[in-house]
Order: structure tokens, then C-alpha cells, then sequence
């Protein structure tokens, strides 16, 4: 049974997960509006107070999380009805037609027309649905085998109070963190700077090297999820623990989640299919950009794909949700025409991990065991080094990682 104490940890861990994330401006938005509605505006509202206005505003959800019947409780049409996406610009298409020398930057308005090349969208609900989001992660933390699921991802790793004990005590002692993942620039860096080492390390023993990257095409847009089947396959090959499934709350509110992200999926599917992006027709769903459980559910998708890289034999696998980095030891084929298809169809394809296919003059690598999740084979990039070569790209290597990374 689910407490107010509980809710109110998730809105403190939610709003401390949002302190640190620079994409969350619609979530942020969100909370201060509901903050000044919640207390009247009255900023010399003190922490009890505070507490009890907080309690009072989320009896509703309460009741409604408490009740078997709560697929047929009208708060859960509230909830749904909330649901909607805010498209915003993430890249825009280069000016071909700039000419003369340097950079120019300027605050005057431009005149000429910007192509938009990339869009997010963001989605847009209200703070409770958030808190549902929020509750479903602290709830499924209990059961996943940390060991195992982030032997290889280093995105999104979820805390642990490890100092508190119980996961629910609203506690201050030093061990408690008021945030739901570690920061994203601190297992960033990790994924990367662990490739940049051990390739080190290979050339440092007289060894080649080679470092590749695949990064999959619009992930959150292109998955395709059951989140009850997920949990079910996550816990037959051992990254969530079995008892999960005799714990009637997160049962009920991974259906919730389920039905949050249907409402989602449905609400951005014409964009999507303007975009040449299949969505499924079934209850399967994609991923809401900005709902805070999609990042934990991005991480347990691939963990099949993990699975499989382990035949490889790479010196370092990580993934950073999706977008991937592999070190190799040994020389590289470079008298092929072309080198990193020659490499890919040796490395995957004839290892049925990925399908080469040709989409015009575009090759696409599918994902075999998610055969709707695309790798671009003009935005992979390898490097490769002889041992007794100079060690300047690495850094070019680096640079250009940094360009190509991220968040969705």
C-alpha cells in the first residue's frame, strides 16, 4: 500500500532529479506552477505547513493508487487527459549557402528560412503523473540486480540508500540522495574515458586498437515496448529479481506506466509517421521523451543486446542507452574499399547481431533482436591505431563523440 510519505519522497527525489537535468525546462515549469497553486503563492509557507497543503493536494492520487478498481477509477481519465507533447528544435540543417571566412554570430533577426532537421518531443503532463513516474522507479529499485544491469550501461544508473536502510524513511543523514539517477555528465564521462583507456592500455603492450561507435536513430521514438512482457523477459535472464512479481503495487503501477505511455504514443504518432518513423499499431508503446521512468526502460530494452556482444570477445563494451562504444584489439582490415563495412559485417553481421540493409544510398545496420532499432552506417565512427603509431586522434576521437552525444 502506497503512503503519503512515499509521495512525498518521490516529489522531493523528483524535484532533485530535475535540479541537475538541463532538458527538463517543460517538467521544471511544471512544479513551480504547481508549487505557487499548492501554497497560494505564499513564499513564507514553512516546511509543515508545506507538508500538509502537500497532502491534502495528493489525497486524490492516493485513493486512486490504493484502489484494485483503478481502471475503472475517472482520476485515472484525468491523468490520461493531461497527456500531450511540446515539439521542440533539436538540430537545425547547416547553411550551405554561408560564404567568406571565420564564424559569425550576431543578435540581429535572421531574415533567410531555417530548416529544422531534428525535432523532440517533449512530453507535457502534470506533476502526478511525474510522481506515478517517479514511484514506479523507487518502487522496481528494490529488485534490480545493479551488478548485472550496469555491467555495461553506464546511463541512468538509479540511486540506493544504502545509509538510510529503509528505502522509504525520510531521513537526513549524509548517506540520502534527494535525486533519482547519478548525474548525467559523471557516467558520461566514465563510458567514454573507460574506451579512451583501455585502448591506451592496448597500444601501451605493443598491441592495434580500434574504437567504434554506433549510436541507434531515434530510440525513444523507434522502441517498441510491453512494459509487463520487458519486466517478465528482464527477470527471466536475471537483472530483476523474481519476487518482483508478487508486489501488487509495482504490478499496478507498471500498468499505469503502460497506459501513460499508449496516451503518449498515440498523441505523437502523426509526427512520427511524417518523419518516415513506423509506430505499432498494437498496445505497444515508445518511450516519452521527459517522462522520468522512459530512461529506466531504455536501459532494460538492450539488455538482450548486451547479452550478445559478450560473444564478441571486445576488450570494452559500455552503452550509454543507445549509443554504444566497442574497443577491439588486433590490426584492422584497411585494404577493403570500404573499411568500417567490411569491419561491421565481420564483427555483427556475420554474427547475426545486426542486418546490413540498403535503404537507396544509405546503409542501415538493424538491430536482430529489435529489428525496428536503426544504426545509420554514415554516422558510425571508428578509429583504428597502430601501436607504434602517434596517438593524436584519440583526442580528434574524443572531440567528436562529445559532438555526436545526445540525451535522446
Amino acid at each position: 500500500m502506497i503512503t503519503t510519505g512515499q509521495i512525498y519522497l518521490a516529489y522531493r527525489k523528483l524535484k532533485g532529479q530535475l535540479y541537475y537535468d538541463n532538458n527538463a525546462l517543460l517538467s521544471k515549469l511544471a512544479i513551480a506552477k504547481w508549487e505557487q497553486e499548492l501554497t497560494h503563492n505564499n513564499v513564507s509557507c514553512n516546511k509543515e505547513e508545506f507538508e500538509n497543503l502537500f497532502s491534502n493536494r495528493v489525497n486524490q492520487l492516493l485513493s486512486f493508487l490504493n484502489d484494485e478498481e483503478w481502471m475503472s477509477n475517472d482520476y485515472l481519465n484525468q491523468l490520461i487527459d493531461s497527456i500531450d507533447y511540446q515539439m521542440m528544435v533539436k538540430s537545425i540543417e547547416p547553411d550551405e549557402e554561408s560564404s567568406g571566412i571565420g564564424t559569425y554570430i550576431t543578435n540581429y533577426k535572421i531574415k533567410k528560412k531555417i530548416t529544422v532537421k531534428e525535432r523532440n518531443y517533449m512530453i507535457v503532463c502534470s506533476v502526478e503523473v511525474q510522481l506515478i513516474a517517479t514511484l514506479w522507479l523507487l518502487y522496481l529499485n528494490q529488485y534490480i540486480d545493479r551488478k548485472k544491469l550496469y555491467k555495461y550501461n553506464y546511463a541512468n544508473k538509479l540511486r540506493t540508500d544504502s545509509k538510510v536502510g529503509n528505502l522509504w524513511e525520510r531521513d537526513k543523514e549524509a548517506g540520502y540522495q534527494l535525486s533519482i539517477t547519478n548525474a548525467y555528465q559523471f557516467g558520461y564521462r566514465k563510458w567514454r574515458d573507460t574506451a579512451i583507456k583501455t585502448a591506451n592500455k592496448l597500444l601501451d603492450k605493443d598491441n592495434n586498437a580500434a574504437i567504434l561507435n554506433l549510436d541507434i536513430k531515434r530510440f525513444y521514438y523507434s522502441v517498441s515496448v510491453e512494459l509487463q512482457s520487458l519486466l517478465y523477459s528482464c527477470s527471466e535472464r536475471g537483472y530483476i529479481r523474481s519476487s518482483y512479481k508478487e508486489d501488487k503495487v509495482l504490478d499496478r503501477l507498471t500498468s499505469i506506466i503502460q497506459k501513460i505511455n499508449k496516451s503518449y504514443t498515440e498523441k505523437v504518432r502523426p509526427c512520427l509517421v511524417e518523419e518516415n518513423i513506423k509506430v505499432a499499431e498494437n498496445q505497444n508503446t515508445l518511450l516519452p521523451v521527459g517522462l522520468e521512468s522512459s530512461n529506466m526502460i531504455g536501459n532494460l530494452i538492450l539488455t538482450d543486446f548486451d547479452e550478445q556482444i559478450e560473444s564478441l570477445g571486445c576488450e570494452y563494451y559500455g552503452r550509454y542507452v543507445d549509443d554504444m562504444l566497442f574497443v577491439f584489439k588486433g590490426k584492422v582490415n584497411d585494404k577493403q574499399e570500404d573499411v568500417i563495412k567490411g569491419f561491421l559485417q565481420k564483427k555483427f553481421v556475420d554474427n547475426e547481431i545486426l542486418e546490413c540493409v540498403e535503404v537507396g544510398r544509405e546503409t542501415e545496420y538493424h538491430i536482430c533482436s529489435h529489428p525496428e532499432l536503426v544504426i545509420q552506417g554514415s554516422k558510425v565512427v571508428m578509429e583504428a591505431f597502430k601501436e607504434s603509431g602517434p596517438r593524436a586522434a584519440l583526442k580528434i576521437f574524443e572531440k567528436k563523440l562529445r559532438e555526436q552525444s545526445s540525451e535522446f
